[in-house]
């Protein structure tokens, strides 16, 4: 079947001719700027020979857009050379272009040099005689060498001291004092961490059976649980020398510098993996490296749960600007290069061996245990998560009663203090989400009191430990309202809280204390802490919720006659609540979603915010006289505990 020949595309008459006038116009230039020799020169021929090739080539491209026989020949011409180029092997072909290349880089390169010395002409003769030029010329070869050298010196030492400040820190084997015994109330978390540096020093035994070493593990939890010590403690287990990347560790003002952080990093895993046989890397906040924009988990403080007198401000969304990128773009794409190349073949010798055409030699076996933490795990980029990087997640949560319990006991252990297991056991059940680290601040701060008030110095009292506590979860006390009257209204919205609370919810939360102390925001409060963890709640505890946050208003309403502008906080507290129970499918529909009519939105919201109110005001008005006699107690005393709490509600029949 005979073939069919189509036209080529026509050309744009500019796009045709655009590189022979380019040809011209320099070839007029250089004959203007030189006249007569240019015309004699090599240049002058090459260019004049370019110049008739590009106008044949045109021409050549021409027919065959407008004449069919004229692509035929260009295509049989084109099958001929294909068959007769076939016929020699292609190393050869490539060992001639190569050759070549050579011969005419040979000539390029004597042709500049015959432009810097009158002693040879021509391309072939000024290159076999650069030798010898060169050797005449040392001493001035040398200044302008040495010269160069030493800007590039001064360039490279700027650069090594941009790596290595702020970048990483070495701590040798044997140095760290943290061990997995002083992790405390993170007991699954560290178990499983030991796992891992245990199986880091059998990692041969594990290859023999036919498997592999996990390279990384992500501990995600909020801060101040414990994820930096556990590193440590890994690092002083496995008697292996620890990396430590701070947060901030690959920023950098100029560009390229980040790469050359990622390659230092590089070159000291393998160095101390081969000294030491093995060695820990971790990363503090890894989702720094390369994050696509994500929630902070466990950004702010944890959650308290108070019932607060508070004037209401608007509060305004923070401007949240997600994406990767910026300084650090780039790093993340490195970093897993290097991270997947550590097993490759490197080195000098190793290039000298590939440019001579031989095998390389073997690398030495790396032995890297890379440990990542975050409280953004949603943040960090899936390329590092994927099975074979950081694959596998531990979760570093916040402790729960008997993590806080032992977490403690392992502090006030390490220092003198007059309490049993009781005092040590409420202070546990009390601090509700209380992390590792703000224990062991609120034992030091107790500590500390003891040496500010002069009294016990060094031992720690139970009110020592409370007044850290309240200090350190609540702010420091700022006294108390001066008019009376304002006193009064704060005791009064404070004792409203109190009673609602005992009244309906005594089963599932106990009163911390009571206070009319402003401390920060707030002109007092009703601190209470959860009988347990669980966070299951009926439709019935979820409304009695709403009943709390509004006790304040109700006995205002109830014993002032109109609300302050204290409930200010309670009002948008109690509405956040039934806004979720209708969202979640406990208001008039069963749907779970906010995507509804408005109005219809606003009704279920209202209806359980009224039901809130009404069984409030209730309890209210049928125990007016423990409402009055906690007042009365809070404008005296200003701060009651909860078992005093609990005294006065039982004595006026709010527990029955």
């Amino acid at each position: 079947m005979k073939k069919k020949f189509k036209l080529r595309i026509p050309t744009i008459p500019f796009d045709r001719a655009k590189r022979t006038l380019f040809l011209v116009v320099l070839a007029v230039a250089l004959e203007y700027v030189d006249p007569l020799p240019f015309f004699k020169s090599p240049l002058a021929w090459l260019l004049y020979i370019t110049v008739a090739f590009e106008i044949i080539r045109q021409f050549m491209v021409y027919r065959m857009e407008v004449s069919i026989p004229a692509v035929a020949r260009a295509e049989s011409y084109k099958r001929k050379w294909e068959i007769k180029r076939d016929k020699i092997d292609a190393n050869a072909r490539y060992r001639f272009r190569r050759f070549l290349t050579i011969i005419i880089g040979f000539y390029i390169y004597g042709w500049v040099v015959s432009l810097f010395t009158d002693r040879c002409e021509g391309g072939f003769q000024c290159a076999l005689l650069s030798v010898q030029l060169v050797v005449e010329n040392i001493p001035t070869i040398l200044q302008i060498f040495i010269g160069i050298a030493f800007g590039m010196m001064q360039m490279a030492f700027m650069f090594i001291a941009l790596t290595k400040v702020g970048f990483v820190k070495i701590v040798p084997p044997g140095t760290i004092d943290v061990t997995f015994d002083d992790v405390y109330g993170q007991d699954r978390a560290r178990d499983r961490v030991i796992e891992q540096v245990d199986l880091l020093e059998e990692d041969d035994h594990v290859a023999k059976a036919g498997g592999y070493m996990p390279k990384g593990v992500m501990l995600t939890g909020p801060p101040g649980t414990g994820k930096t010590m556990m590193a440590k403690a890994a690092a002083n287990r496995s008697t292996k020398p620890l990396i430590l990347i701070p947060p901030g560790a690959f920023a950098s003002t100029f560009i390229g510098i980040n790469f050359l952080k990622v390659w230092q990093l590089g070159r000291y895993i393998r160095k101390y993996s081969k000294r030491h046989g093995g060695v820990i890397v971790f990363f503090d906040e890894i989702d720094v490296l390369g994050n696509r924009g994500a929630g902070v988990e466990g950004g702010d403080a944890a959650p308290l749960d108070l019932e607060c007198c508070t004037t209401y401000e608007p509060i305004h969304d923070p401007v949240v600007v997600t994406g990767g990128g910026g300084m650090n773009m780039g790093t993340l794409e490195a970093f897993l290069s290097m991270m997947d190349g550590m097993e490759e073949p490197r080195g000098f010798v190793n290039k000298i061996l590939a440019l001579a055409g031989f095998k390389p030699l073997p690398p030495p076996s790396v032995r890297v245990f890379y440990l990542g933490a975050t409280n953004r795990p949603s943040a960090v980029d899936a390329a590092l998560k994927r099975a074979g990087r950081f694959g596998r997640e531990i979760r570093v949560d916040y402790p729960d009663y008997d993590g806080r319990l032992a977490t403690y006991r392992g502090y006030l252990s390490k220092v003198q203090h007059s309490m049993d297991d009781n005092d040590v056991s409420w202070f546990a059940r009390n601090h509700y989400r209380g992390t590792g680290a703000e224990i062991q601040d609120i034992v030091n701060e107790a500590l500390l009191i003891t040496f500010r008030e002069h009294h016990n110095q060094g031992n720690i009292q139970r009110d020592d430990m409370m007044k850290a506590m309240l200090w350190k979860r609540f702010g420091e006390p700022l006294g108390v309202f001066e008019n009376e009257q304002n006193l009064w209204a704060v005791s009064v919205h404070e004792a409203g809280h109190a009673v609602v609370l005992y009244k309906l919810l005594r089963h599932r939360h106990a009163i911390w204390f009571a206070s009319v102390e402003k401390r920060g925001r707030t002109g007092g409060m009703v601190a209470r802490s959860p009988i347990d963890d669980d966070w299951l709640q009926t439709r019935s505890e979820l409304v009695a919720d709403i009943a709390v946050s509004l006790g304040s208003r109700a006995a205002e309403l109830h014993f002032l006659g109109e609300m302050s502008n204290g409930h200010g906080g309670d009002g948008p507290a109690a509405t956040s609540k039934a806004t979720r129970m209708v969202t979640l499918g406990h208001g008039g529909q069963i749907s779970a979603t906010d995507q509804r009519d408005k109005e219809e939105f606003h009704r279920e919201r209202e209806a359980l915010l009224q039901e809130g109110y009404e069984l409030a005001a209730w309890i209210i008005e049928q125990h007016e006289d423990a409402v009055r006699a906690l007042a009365e107690e809070l404008q005296r005393r200003h701060t009651v505990h909860g078992d005093e709490v609990k005294a006065i509600l039982d004595e006026h029949g709010v527990g029955e």
